[in-house]
């Protein structure tokens, strides 16, 4: 009876959630490395082909501009797109895909991106804090190269993934005010109210309420996420998070104690993004899929947990098998 009322408790779980495939979009002829959503559904797009595309809610392009390298990272705010490119530029977009301007930003700089009101931070064996008009106000040595990085509460937090750790620098200052160094490369990192995420290998779920000093609260293994793949997406008001383990070939979906609630075998998945309802998938062959979360409404959560730590293990021992993964090298 133990085992049925287990089957049966972990069936109701998996299938929480579900997904419905809305539209494709398949232009770009290479990987998908990093994706970002406006508030009101425009999908930044930034590929391995050299390009930046946006594209509506419905799936319809609104706009592109290629360049002379990778689109190696993607950001939002302020009804602006901004794409870093490793030919040494950001690329700004308006949020109706009409293409703006460029600013360069240096070959320290070209790796990573995060806008916040009208500015962004730009990272690579640097970080520099500029203003949409180019203005640098701060530029700080973080050791080795970064490959995500996300603007939260003042702080920036850069995943430095030839470091293996997370570096926390002063928005205001940009000095280096914390680091959490890991077993494996960091090479992703996303935050939603009072939680930080990264991805070492392993994802890993930190409260921020002292912004400056993240407390973990769980990390799961198991998990084949490298670098160059900007994972994972919280979903509106921070309930679930999704991650495309593009090394099991997995989309899988925690919520924010730790429980594995939701995962698809999808072939060459690199990384994701959620909106609303939406979660938008991409592939290593410039696929996109955009997806309706079924059976989810968006709502907002409390800002502390108490994590499970007991339930996953079955499910993640499911659900994963290793594949192994090709990692791109920066030229």
């Amino acid at each position: 009876m133990r085992a049925l009322a287990a089957a049966l408790l972990l069936l109701a779980v998996l299938h929480a959630l579900d997904l419905k495939l809305l539209w494709t979009f398949s232009e770009p002829n290479n990987a998908i490395e990093d994706m970002v959503f406006s508030p009101n559904g425009n999908l930044g797009i930034a590929s391995w082909d050299n390009c930046a595309y946006i594209v509506d809610p419905n799936g319809n392009l609104l706009g592109k501009e290629c360049g002379g390298g990778i689109m190696a990272g993607a950001g939002y705010s302020n009804r602006v797109f901004g794409f870093v490119n490793t030919d040494d530029y950001v690329y700004l977009f308006k949020e109706d895909g009409t293409f703006w301007k460029k600013i360069e930003v240096g070959d320290s700089h070209d790796l990573a991106i995060a806008l916040f009101g009208n500015a962004f931070v730009a990272c690579d064996y640097y970080c520099a804090k500029y203003d949409f008009s180019g203005y640098k106000y701060w530029d700080t040595g973080v050791g080795d190269y970064v490959e995500d990085v996300v603007v939260h509460k003042g702080y920036v937090y850069a995943a430095n993934e030839g470091g293996k750790k997370l570096q926390i620098l002063d928005l205001n200052t940009g000095e280096i005010v914390n680091e959490i160094g890991y077993d494996y490369p960091s090479g992703s990192v996303n935050a939603c109210r009072n939680y930080l995420a990264v991805i070492a290998k392993e994802l890993y779920v930190y409260d921020i309420s002292d912004p400056a000093n993240p407390r973990l609260l769980w990390n799961r293994s198991r998990l084949g996420v490298g670098g160059n793949e900007h994972t994972p997406a919280f979903s509106p008001g921070c309930k679930y998070i999704a991650v495309a383990d593009n090394g099991n070939n997995m989309l899988k979906i925690f919520d924010i104690n730790g429980n594995l609630v939701y995962f698809k075998r999808m072939e060459g998945i690199w990384n994701v993004a959620w909106w609303k309802d939406r979660l938008a998938v991409g592939y290593s062959n410039g696929k996109i899929e955009m997806y309706r979360v079924v059976r989810y409404t968006p709502q907002p959560v409390s800002t502390t947990t108490t994590p499970n730590t007991s339930e996953i293990s079955a499910v993640a021992l499911a659900a994963a098998f290793l594949v192994p993964k090709l990692r791109k090298k920066k030229e």
